[in-house]
């Protein structure tokens, strides 16, 4: 057993290892064991869902399976399903079956079938079916079960499968056909109520020498009953003879099938159907002559070709010496479900190519960090150039040392909550490139296989990590927060008070300078109108330089301000708008500090009025000139000698 285990081990390693898939004369050269071996091992890894082939030409490709976990397809299965071992221990049951039964998964999960409390057991010969169902022996029974004094009705599938420990199972599918069998029991029941009142009639009018009018009526009833009951059925009614030629059919039946009623009437059923399903309906026929009740699936062929999938439901009418008559058919049309079951394997196909191209990488890893499966991006992240590469390493191994504790916290969350949003982490590939990612990660099941579903203690969870590459923005954002640095610095180290307001005219910031200059704290005027740094009669004109410059209308402008302490400054304003995403958000403007220079223009305007008044009171001649002699200033004595206005010397040249 060891050495078959081992064998199939090695076959599964080297397919893996390829996503071309090999022939079994290539697998069976890589491990070194004769070509028949390999086929019988590939034999058995197929059955198992492990491996599928694919013909090319004449040569058979094999590659590993990539398939939906088998659970997710169970649990979407309206069906009631159990999965036994090859002790006929119970290691699966679906939601559909805990439902039914009124227990909990621990109450049934590890119990052998004949020693566990279920309805679906309580039938004698349940325990043989699932004994040979193990053994290899697949069977197809209608069962009827009592629950709550309630009769319920299902079609049983004992399917012999083989679990992936290489040991025999058995899938148990239950179909409830409740509903169906209440049906075709009301209809069994109206045929035999009509057929008895046929016979009688029949009796009773051979009988006697005339028919009764009365009588007559009575059969005419009773016969539009009859085909009423049949033509509003949701179902396709068809009646064969002996012969297997169609003697009634109603209007559905002509609906899925395509034919009006005229061209299916004193047809072979067997006209209906194409080469492979002929015989599959001749096997059915043939058992319902025995006197067994058939249930069995079957595509028919419609008149424009195309395929009906139905269900057929059929019971045998025997006559008086207990022989076939005729064989009663309910056809289920399954073409809704087959659109359904493709709908499926086409988001399939979605979802897989979503992932495929999606730019973020996607990885899902066990608890231990193994990671299970990943795309092609995430596999290029780590530094591989191919998936397969990326598969059976651990994340963990990839994860900057100091951000390991914030990674496992992240899973440690999702594992509490269902999901964990937005970790940033840095990681190094296997090439040592460092980059940054934003980590998402959210919880799945792993019960991925029939194997998978023995031990109900394990933890069935795995993480999904959606990893987005972020370090180019990292280094953008880096890149803005030094030049807002630098920004501060510059605006912080000039002598000048820098503001902005919002369209209010509260202040929205100002620079740190006007401490000094003013002796506020920044801080305290955030949110202040403007109008509490300018005193009462200067508010007005203030007013004026604020609704201006959210015109772009202002030039610089003189004002006087209020500091700390209640004291006068004059200062210059300039001001302009600024906008935020094309609409207008406030006014930047810059306060320049001019009291110091008031006082010197006022000084120099003094002493300028104390030289003119000395210059002009002198006799003496006075004249200024600059270095090219160009006169610049003279006195009233200056134009009274030379007899010319003081306007007229000024244009003159010393030298003339």
């Amino acid at each position: 057993m060891e050495n078959y285990i081992h064998e199939l081990d090695q076959i599964k390693r080297v397919l893996r290892g390829t996503s071309k898939g090999l022939t079994v004369t290539e697998i069976a050269h890589h491990i070194q064991i004769n070509r028949n071996s390999v086929a019988k091992y590939l034999d058995i890894l197929r059955t198992s869902g492990v491996v599928e082939m694919k013909a090319v030409g004449s040569a058979k490709i094999y590659t590993l399976t990539k398939r939906i976990p088998i659970s997710s397809i169970l649990s979407l299965s309206s069906d009631y399903i159990f999965i036994l071992d090859n002790d006929t221990k119970i290691t699966y049951v679906n939601d559909n079956v805990l439902h039914f039964e009124g227990k909990t998964i621990e109450e049934i999960i590890g119990k052998r079938a004949e020693s566990v409390s279920l309805v679906f057991f309580s039938l004698p010969e349940i325990q043989i079916l699932i004994n040979e169902g193990v053994t290899g022996k697949e069977n197809i029974r209608e069962l009827e079960v009592q629950k709550e004094g309630q009769p319920f009705f299902f079609r049983a599938k004992f399917v012999p499968s083989i679990l992936e420990n290489h040991k025999n199972g058995l899938l148990l599918i239950l179909e409830d056909i409740t509903e169906i069998k209440k049906y075709q029991k009301q209809l069994e029941k109206t045929v035999a109520e009509q057929d008895k009142e046929l016979t009688s009639s029949y009796q009773k009018l051979s009988s006697e020498q005339e028919i009764s009018k009365e009588v007559k009526g009575a059969y005419q009833e009773s016969e539009r009953r009859y085909h009423n009951l049949i033509e509003i059925a949701q179902e396709g009614v068809l009646t064969i003879n002996a012969d297997g030629r169609i003697t009634f059919n109603n209007t559905k039946l002509s609906e899925i099938l395509g034919y009006p009623s005229e061209e299916i009437i004193d047809k072979s059923i067997y006209s209906f159907t194409d080469e492979r399903n002929t015989p599959i309906l001749k096997r059915g026929i043939a058992r319902l002559k025995s006197g067994n009740p058939q249930c069995f699936t079957l595509t028919f062929t419609k008149k424009d070709g195309a395929p009906a999938y139905t269900r057929l439901t059929a019971s045998a009418g025997l006559d008086v010496r207990g022989k076939f008559s005729y064989g009663l058919f309910l056809v289920s049309d399954l073409s809704e479900l087959k659109k359904a079951d493709q709908a499926v394997q086409q988001s399939e196909l979605h979802y897989r190519t979503l992932i495929e191209t999606m730019p973020n990488g996607v990885i899902t890893i066990s608890p231990a960090g193994i990671i299970l499966t990943t795309n092609i991006h995430a596999a290029k992240m780590l530094g591989y150039i191919n998936i397969e590469d990326a598969i059976g390493k651990n994340l963990f191994d990839y994860i900057a040392p100091t951000d390991l504790e914030k990674c496992t916290g992240a899973l440690k969350r999702a594992t509490e909550n269902g999901f964990s949003k937005s970790t940033e982490c840095n990681l190094i590939s296997q090439d040592s490139n460092g980059f940054c990612v934003e980590l998402n990660v959210s919880t799945m099941r792993t019960d991925i296989n029939i194997s998978t579903l023995q031990n109900q203690k394990t933890t069935h969870s795995a993480f999904v990590c959606i990893l987005s590459d972020i370090t180019e923005r990292r280094k953008a954002e880096y890149l803005v927060r030094k030049s807002e640095e630098k920004h501060r610095a510059l605006v912080e180290g000039i002598s000048n008070i820098i503001f902005t307001t919002d369209t209010k005219g509260k202040l929205t910031y100002v620079s740190p300078v006007i401490h000094h200059v003013l002796g506020y704290e920044p801080a305290e005027l955030s949110g202040k109108h403007f109008y509490r740094l300018t005193p009462p009669d200067e508010r007005h004109k203030i007013g004026m330089m604020l609704k201006n410059a959210l015109l772009d209308k202002t030039s610089p402008e003189e004002f006087r301000m209020v500091d700390l302490t209640g004291n006068l400054h004059d200062v210059r304003i300039i001001a302009q708008p600024y906008w935020e995403k094309d609409k207008l958000a406030g006014i930047n403007g810059l306060i320049e500090d001019i009291s110091n220079r008031k006082k010197t223009e006022q000084e120099l305007k003094k002493i300028e009025l104390q030289y003119k008044a000395v210059v002009e009171d002198q006799t003496d001649l006075i004249c200024r000139f600059q270095p090219d002699f160009s006169i610049s200033f003279v006195n009233p004595a200056f134009s009274r000698y030379y007899q010319m206005p003081q306007g007229m010397i000024l244009q003159k040249n010393l030298l003339t």
